[in-house]
């Protein structure tokens, strides 16, 4: 099932924050989905599949790039892209995506990025269900108790917001009456003056 952009973007950061108990080792940014570039889609495929491979470690990020013009991505060269790249092969064929190819990670695409990701995060839904691992339980927990938490407050900021707008309302409403009644006082003694100044013709 394809996910949205930010169920996405928030699935990962979950899961890199779980892989790394409690502590961020790598930054992904909704950047990362909508204009990915190698050399962040890379540590990000790698940093998950060092996760799911003991043999893919960031060894796999050492050593120099070698440059050739007589292949499509000279990048390839080096033995630890490649090894990279066969890695995600492996991984993304055995959870159902088989067109796995170079490009995803040397020209990676915002719409293709989001679909490997996509996969990549229901996969690991699908191991923690299957571990019941305490520990992620634990940070959704954490993490539904936080959006419980910024529901309550935007509740209550919502009522604080209608108390004020109500006694905004109500101070108007009372400028208003004082007004209408200082302008009443003003009419009722230009009224007084002028019976006033009629008895006074009349005497």
């Amino acid at each position: 099932m394809a996910l949205k952009r930010s169920q996405i973007l928030k699935d990962l950061q979950l899961f890199c924050e779980y892989l790394c108990d409690g502590r961020s080792a790598i930054e992904i940014t909704m950047d990362d989905l909508t204009n990915p570039r190698p050399e962040r889609v890379q540590p990000l495929y790698l940093f998950f599949m060092g996760h799911f491979f003991l043999d893919c470690d960031q060894r796999l990020m050492q050593g120099s790039f070698m440059t050739s013009e007589n292949i499509e991505y000279p990048e390839m060269c080096s033995d630890n892209r490649i090894t990279l790249l066969l890695v995600l092969g492996h991984f993304f064929n055995s959870i159902g995506v088989d067109d796995f190819s170079a490009s995803d990670i040397f020209e990676p695409s915002p719409k293709r990025t989001q679909e490997l990701f996509s996969n990549l995060v229901n996969y690991m839904k699908l191991v923690a269900r299957v571990d019941e691992d305490e520990d992620m339980q634990r940070i959704v927990q954490e993490q539904e108790d936080l959006m419980c938490d910024c529901d309550q407050l935007a509740e209550q900021l919502a009522k604080s917001e209608e108390e004020i707008g109500r006694l905004q309302r109500k101070r108007h409403q009372d400028e208003q009456h004082e007004t209408n009644l200082h302008f009443q006082r003003e009419q009722e003694l230009e009224q007084l003056e002028e019976i006033s100044a009629n008895k006074f013709l009349y005497v």
